[in-house]
């Protein structure tokens, strides 16, 4: 069809058997120094941003972080069993996670940093105070977990203790070789969502089991959560942000479910169904418009670091000419659907 462009985000996770946990992530073609006293004053003044020093919020009751923070703009379920605190600020977007009435989990992106890291430091500057190494291991509960970086991993979200049972992913922009997002949890929440291949003695936690009203919920926060950090990262760009298009997101989700159901990852379905047609049976008039699709990423958040660090679709997502997007996420399958109409 005129106009149509097409991008591809292949992204496929492995499954955990016996011993080994193996998360396999796959990315397809596309188409479509610092002195002391300086980085001391810089360090006290992030503590005072809204997402400064995120590490400190974690292990604290939800009520200190609204004290200081105010209240969540909203809260989204997580299909790993705790609540997402969102707080969109424009330049400084962050999550939350909370269980228990403790936080055990935040992501942040935009303006944050850690209390010897900022956003938008290098990962040599990075380096400089945490250690970014292919393997992580510590002990949790009498047993021993080992954390396996394969070599993509390591570019792209390597992990680090950061302190006593505290854990970050530092994501990166490869492209610009920048720190762009950063992720702190603690032992036990690591161990949960094992965004790594892990060998380990004893046992692994069983995930949550959803009901599908549960996995209502926590498929629109995703969607909510991918546009959010989309338009952070186009903000960052000087790229006007998109306006969500419920149409559009509609089509995006039938191609998650349809993959989902179908057990296949394209863009094009069994049937022979093209973007395009989609968004014609859709009854969406459109110029011009692209398409990611993702499988496989723990959430939302780590999805959208994937299609950043893919140049096809870094392209596409940060395509100026783009107004609108409509996203659609079943179970671990993601779809983002941009247009111009």
């Amino acid at each position: 069809m005129k106009g149509l462009r097409i991008v591809l985000l292949l992204l496929i996770a492995g499954a955990g058997v016996l011993f080994f946990w193996n998360k396999d992530d796959y990315l397809g073609p596309a188409q479509d120094a610092k002195q002391k006293e300086t980085e001391k004053t810089q360090k006290a003044e992030a503590a005072q941003k809204p997402n400064g020093d995120i590490e400190r919020w974690v292990n604290q009751e939800p009520e200190t972080l609204e004290k200081d923070q105010g209240e969540p703009d909203r809260i989204d379920k997580s299909s790993y069993g705790y609540d997402w605190y969102i707080y969109d600020k424009g330049d400084a977007y962050a999550q939350y996670g909370v269980k228990d009435d403790r936080i055990i989990t935040a992501f942040a992106v935009g303006e944050a940093s850690l209390a010897k890291a900022e956003i938008g430091e290098s990962r040599g500057e990075v380096e400089q105070d945490y250690p970014l190494e292919g393997e992580v291991s510590f002990r949790f509960e009498n047993n021993r977990y080992t954390f396996k970086l394969k070599e993509k991993d390591q570019q792209i979200q390597p992990l680090a203790q950061i302190g006593d049972g505290l854990f970050a992913q530092f994501y990166f922009d490869t492209f610009d070789d920048e720190l762009t997002a950063v992720r702190v949890l603690t032992d036990a929440q690591l161990i949960m969502e094992r965004p790594y291949d892990v060998t380990y003695t004893g046992q692994l936690p069983e995930q949550p089991q959803l009901s599908e009203d549960d996995w209502q919920h926590v498929q629109k926060g995703m969607e909510q959560q991918i546009i959010d950090i989309t338009n952070v990262l186009r903000s960052h760009f000087d790229v006007p942000s998109l306006e969500w298009n419920d149409q559009v997101a509609s089509v995006a989700l039938g191609h998650s479910e349809d993959m989902q159901k179908q057990q296949y990852f394209s863009h094009v379905t069994p049937s022979g169904e093209e973007l395009g047609d989609r968004l014609t049976d859709g009854q969406v008039s459109f110029r011009s418009a692209g398409e990611n699709i993702a499988a496989g990423y723990t959430d939302a958040p780590a999805a959208m670091i994937g299609w950043l660090n893919s140049e096809g679709h870094r392209k596409t997502m940060l395509d100026a000419t783009y107004e609108e997007l409509g996203v659609g996420v079943y179970r671990y399958y993601y779809t983002q659907n941009f247009l111009l109409q």
